[in-house]
């Protein structure tokens, strides 16, 4: 009786399978941060981790999978990185630079991080997905920013009369566009934007910025 020929498995094992499905996702977000969901090859990204594509396939069932949870756990790494040093113990002030330097840290790590947000955010109609994204991750951010923004109002360290809710809305692109506009900017400038000079003191820009625009007169001058 003839015996049954067995197949490889395509799965790796134990700690490499951790590895590839990191490089994979690695590989993808910055795929589909470049060309979109649309223009985005499954073989490119495949390539670029350094997999066979049947692995990709393992992991994620289909493009649309894959881009979903990429979507997915950028938002959920982005809240865990942001909603930490808001619930540190500190002053209002303190509190809220440490969130935008949280903020300008976790973007500068990869710079086609906000693209691919952006092209997300730009779109007139959401999808359910997505929907559910800025629900789970991004409300309860922007709701502890405001807790914040008021305390501090209220004790006499921040400026009165600040529009919490437009501060909010303020902040996101004065710290992401700098890297989503980053090809243009080098034009503009004939410099490298991403240098770790110029990422640093980009840094230190945005966060006088926010102590400038925040602070209370008296508070500024005691500092």
């Amino acid at each position: 009786m003839p015996t049954k020929k067995k197949t490889k498995s395509i799965k790796p094992a134990g700690a490499e399978a951790g590895d590839a499905r990191a490089r994979i996702f690695n590989a993808a977000a910055e795929e589909f941060a470049t060309r979109g969901l649309a223009g985005a090859r499954t073989e490119s990204i495949a390539k670029a981790a350094g997999v066979n594509i049947a692995l990709v396939f393992y992991y994620f069932h289909s493009k649309e999978e894959l881009y979903s949870t990429v979507l997915e756990e950028m938002f959920e790494r982005w809240h865990e990185a942001l909603i930490a040093p808001l619930h540190q113990a500190g002053t209002p002030e303190q509190r809220i630079l440490r969130y935008v330097e949280a903020y300008f840290d976790h973007v500068a790590a990869s710079a086609w991080k906000p693209r691919l947000v952006q092209q997300e955010l730009m779109h007139t109609k959401h999808s359910p997905t997505m929907k559910k994204l800025l629900k789970k991750y991004v409300k309860p951010v922007f709701a502890e920013v405001a807790k914040v923004l008021e305390e501090g109002i209220d004790g006499g360290s921040f400026r009165k009369g600040i529009d919490v809710e437009n501060f909010i809305y303020s902040l996101g692109p004065l710290v992401a566009q700098y890297f989503s506009h980053c090809a243009a900017l080098m034009e503009i400038s004939g410099k490298d934007m991403l240098s770790p000079e110029r990422v640093k003191a980009r840094r230190i820009a945005v966060l006088d910025v926010v102590s400038a625009a925040l602070l209370a007169k008296d508070h500024q001058k005691g500092k």
